[in-house]
């Protein structure tokens, strides 16, 4: 950085009166005027802010710290550090040989899969297992594609940092690594690595495997056997969401992170809800994630907000926020997409896990009594869950965003009725170790796990994968990829 630079931000705060106004000692100025230098990490960041005190003479040393402080949100941790990162985002084509030499990673040991398990549209992810000498598989990982279906969207500001011909990144995995970075990144899905092809118009990015899927396939499992999702677990998701929630509104569970621009996720529902088995606890722990081009930052004065994130018809319509569809009615016509949008999305989780559909097909313009028509409550979750849980539920659901719960305010019930009748034994069972715990309900909570392919034979996965292959083929569906 040329000195120059650092002379004029350092003469412009040291002799400007209003960072001083009780006065200062020479070895005060010079301690807060550096850490505020160093903080704006980049040089670019620090010419922009430059050029900032020049265009206003009157800029205090706060005001650089805030505008610091926005730097430090809006750049990822860098791309980082293990081995197998930069090594699966190499890989575009399936393997199954992990004698293949040139498939090792670092660590000698060699990561084979690559096959689709899911997505829709415009995404597609494959899991790649890495096998020990054994050939036991040791350890997993999703990598996500993703084909922007619009052209026009590779040039959108809104959903890129930087220019993606030029190392820019998408926001989905800006605003998801950042999320991570937050004391409440526990409730999001790792992600560990991007990369951008846009020569080949798709990006994409390794996460964490989540051993026990989703909750939309959870629901299934569930239904499969005619039951109901157990009471505990659906207060351990409730929490789970608010508290990511809470984070992706002010960028930390326990205060609010100066310059946080609020995260709208668009389109959280339950199959963009993961699960994975956690150490100690009978219950999978939820983890967000799958914020593909629909997330967003925003704050109140957004010019973008609402009228072009409407326009540009985000996520899934029958979980989507009433003020945030293309032809919302009148009375949100001047309501913006904040946080309030994603308590509703919590809610139409809960309520779709709770009464055990499918989302409806939704239409994009809905008044009030519309809502209230499609969110009815079948008479099984009537009957079968505590009207605590229910009532929290209904608090998301409110048609007005400014009715609607805030994400404290669900951590909040959650913390008052703990240890309360019927619910609050259930919410002192979401985090049971076991079935065999005392007072656990076996016969209404008791948890309907998938297998987990932690540690199997890598020749049994492959077995299993063929197997789904051959029978999706025998049905007449030929390009599974």
């Amino acid at each position: 950085m040329a000195p120059t630079t650092w002379n004029t931000f350092r003469n412009h705060h040291w002799n400007l009166a209003a960072n001083w106004p009780g006065g200062a000692t020479s070895k005060r100025k010079t301690r807060e005027i550096s850490a505020v230098w160093k903080s704006l990490l980049t040089p670019q960041a620090k010419r922009r802010e430059v050029g900032s005190i020049r265009n206003d003479p009157s800029r205090t040393l706060a005001q650089s710290s805030s505008a610091a402080q926005r730097i430090v949100n809006d750049i990822p941790p860098p791309s980082p550090g293990p081995t197998y990162v930069p090594f699966l985002l190499r890989q575009d084509d399936r393997v199954i040989n992990p004698d293949a030499v040139n498939q090792a990673d670092t660590t000698g040991r060699a990561w084979v899969g690559g096959w689709s398990i899911g997505g829709r549209g415009s995404n597609r992810a494959c899991p790649w297992y890495r096998v020990d000498d054994d050939d036991n598989v040791d350890d997993r990982r999703i990598v996500k594609d993703t084909y922007p279906i619009d052209p026009l969207d590779w040039i959108d500001a809104t959903k890129w940092q930087g220019d993606a011909r030029e190392d820019g990144l998408p926001m989905e995995y800006v605003l998801h690594k950042r999320l991570r970075g937050t004391n409440g990144g526990e409730h999001f899905a790792d992600v560990e690595g991007c990369r951008v092809l846009a020569r080949r118009w798709f990006y994409r990015f390794v996460m964490e495997y989540c051993d026990q899927k989703d909750a939309q396939d959870l629901k299934k499992r569930y239904a499969l056997w005619r039951e109901m999702v157990p009471e505990p677990f659906l207060w351990r998701l409730l929490e789970s969401l608010a508290l990511a929630c809470k984070a992706m509104q002010d960028g930390a569970l326990n205060a609010v992170v100066v310059g946080w621009q609020e995260i709208i996720h668009r389109d959280l529902k339950p199959d963009n809800v993961f699960l994975a088995s956690e150490d100690g606890r009978l219950y999978p722990k939820p983890k967000v994630a799958d914020f593909a081009e629909f997330a967003i930052e925003t704050f109140p004065d957004d010019p973008f907000n609402p009228r072009i994130y409407r326009e540009q018809r985000a996520g899934h319509v029958a979980c989507a926020a009433p003020e945030s569809l293309n032809r919302c009615h009148d009375s949100l016509e001047d309501d913006q997409l904040l946080s309030a949008a994603n308590v509703w999305c919590i809610g139409i989780t809960m309520w779709y896990m709770m009464n055990n559909r499918h989302y409806d097909s939704g239409h994009d313009w809905w008044d009030a009594d519309d809502y209230r028509d499609a969110n009815q409550w079948d008479e099984s979750p009537l009957n079968f869950y505590s009207q605590p849980l229910i009532d929290a539920v209904g608090t998301c659901l409110q048609f007005l965003p400014a009715n609607r719960a805030t994400p404290q305010g669900l951590l909040d019930r959650i913390a008052a009725n703990a240890g309360i009748g019927r619910a609050g034994q259930c919410i002192n069972a979401r985090d049971a170790v076991s079935e065999n715990d005392a007072g656990f309900n076996q016969a209404d909570w008791h948890y309907i796990s998938t297998e987990d392919e932690w540690r199997r034979p890598w020749a049994d996965v492959l077995r299993e994968q063929e197997s789904i292959e051959g029978d999706i083929r025998a049905r007449g569906i030929v390009d599974l990829y």
